[in-house]
This record gives structure tokens, C-alpha cells and sequence, in this order.
């Protein structure tokens, strides 16, 4: 019902509270689409790949992070340097600037946060091989938010690494967790029933949303890019999708290495024991 309100004051000019809507009189297929806009917002690959934390994909649009004002909102430390598979790599410390971060995310107050993290770069030809990077709450506003909604200030953590490929970086893997609220909107106050108190608990109110993206091709052929991008895409991460029998016949997997190996042996020895 919270997100079920939420979505009805982000999308009608009608406000409503969760507490004044009747179960009985939202259909199932309502419900259904409240729960995937407020899944949508959060998750899913457009986000990734057109959100302003790619840092480095989207610098050049209005208001980037990494844009002309970075050192507004960011300042730059050499902490060491590093040696990868016998390259030097720059490792430098993200630290907080005058202004804060903002992601400017429609519907939800994403403001007021602090830079931190770590960037490595290559001594050689300066480019990135892996980004590091975390928002912490900073503002008055936003502590008080992530601690009140989520009982955390870091509301953001980004991690994606690069590989060489013919002299040019490509993204080789993509890591981002955030706490997601589910009862969005509900807030505590001392007026509230017992009710409405179990439902605030914080174990139901949010949990983290963990994406992760391996990139195990690189495909250069201007043709066959053309093709694929006049191809019909869902950015529905939760919609069903058909099985691709020739997708998975040449998707790279990661192996488990030995000591993963005899880790799964041994739970499973301890499991069928527990059986017995």
C-alpha cells in the first residue's frame, strides 16, 4: 500500500495516504505496477549504463559527476602506486570537496551526499582501470534521511573495473548496491498505531539491492552493432525472458576455484549429515 500511494502521488496529481487506501480497492494488476515503477527507478541496466554514476560513460552530459565542476565536489589525493601485472597504476583517494553530490533522481530526495573512494589508473597512458566510488550522506537533510530510512549514511557503492582491448578500455565488470525502500513513504511518529509500528520495522521497510553485470565480449563490427540495436529491448530486469539456447553456448562463466570446490564439498557433506 506504501508503494502503491507513492506511485500514485508520483504519477496523478492526486495525493494520497497509504493509510486512507482500502486493499480491496486496488486490483492486483495495480499493485503489480506500483511494485515494478518503484523497482524500475532504482534497478535496471538503463540506469547503470545512463545514470550520472557511470562516471566516466556519462561525463560529458549536464551536471555529470566527473563533469567541469568536479573539483567542486570531489578532491584528489596519490595515496601509492601500485604494480599490475608489471604496470605501474596510480592508486588515488576520493575525498569530499565544498559541494556536495547529487543525482538528481526524479521522486526521491538522492541529494546532499560526500564523495568517497579510490580510482586506479594506469602510470603509463593514464587510463582508468578501476573505479571505487561511495556516497555517503553529508547534509543536514540527507543524514537525517538515510538514517531514519534505511539506519545507514552510505547510500551508494560503485565499483567497476576496465580492460585492454586493441589500445582502448572497455567496462569488464559493473558492481552497485543501494538500500531500496519497499514501504516508501511510511514515516514514524509517536501518533502512530501498533500497526502501523510493526510495519515501520526496518527489517520490512528497505532492503540493499545488489546488481552485478560481467561483460565477457567485445564486439567492434559496426554492422553487427546497427543490427542489434534495431533489435526490440526490455530494460526489465524482472520480466520473464525466453531461454537463448545459442546465448549460453558461448557465455564465459566463472569457474570456482579449488578452495570454492572443496568449500561446496564440504557444506554438502555437512548437509546430507545434518539429514541423517
Amino acid at each position: 500500500m506504501f508503494t502503491f500511494a507513492s506511485y500514485k502521488n508520483q504519477n496523478t496529481k492526486k495525493k494520497l495516504k497509504a493509510k486512507d487506501i482500502s486493499r480491496r480497492s486496488v486490483t492486483t494488476d495495480q499493485l503489480l505496477t506500483a511494485i515494478k515503477w518503484n523497482d524500475n527507478r532504482i534497478n535496471g541496466l538503463q540506469n547503470l549504463f545512463q545514470g550520472k554514476l557511470n562516471v566516466l560513460r556519462n561525463a560529458n552530459n549536464a551536471k555529470a559527476i566527473f563533469g567541469d565542476d568536479i573539483l567542486e565536489k570531489h578532491q584528489f589525493e596519490l595515496d601509492t602506486i601500485l604494480v599490475d601485472n608489471e604496470r605501474k597504476l596510480y592508486k588515488i583517494k576520493i575525498e569530499d570537496s565544498k559541494d556536495f553530490v547529487g543525482l538528481d533522481t526524479k521522486g526521491i530526495f538522492n541529494e546532499g551526499y560526500h564523495a568517497q573512494g579510490w580510482l586506479y589508473i594506469y602510470y603509463d597512458n593514464y587510463a582508468f582501470k578501476k573505479i571505487e566510488y561511495e556516497l555517503v550522506a553529508a547534509s543536514p537533510a540527507q543524514k537525517d534521511r538515510s538514517k531514519r530510512l534505511f539506519d545507514t549514511q552510505t547510500n551508494h557503492k560503485l565499483v567497476i573495473t576496465y580492460m585492454e582491448y586493441k589500445d582502448k578500455m572497455y567496462p569488464n565488470y559493473i558492481y552497485y548496491e543501494t538500500p531500496k525502500l519497499v514501504n516508501v513513504g511510511m514515516k514514524p511518529s509517536l501518533k502512530i498505531s501498533k500497526v502501523e509500528e510493526a510495519r515501520y520495522n526496518k527489517e520490512e521497510r528497505y532492503y540493499y539491492t545488489v546488481q552485478e553485470i560481467l561483460f565477457s565480449e567485445i564486439i567492434l563490427d559496426k554492422e553487427e552493432i546497427a543490427s542489434e540495436l534495431q533489435k526490440d529491448w526490455d530494460a526489465d530486469i524482472f520480466a520473464p525472458k525466453p531461454y537463448n539456447k545459442d546465448f549460453w553456448k558461448s557465455y564465459n562463466v566463472l569457474l570456482e576455484s579449488e578452495e570454492d570446490e572443496q568449500l561446496i564439498l564440504d557444506l554438502s557433506k555437512r548437509a546430507s549429515l545434518y539429514k541423517d
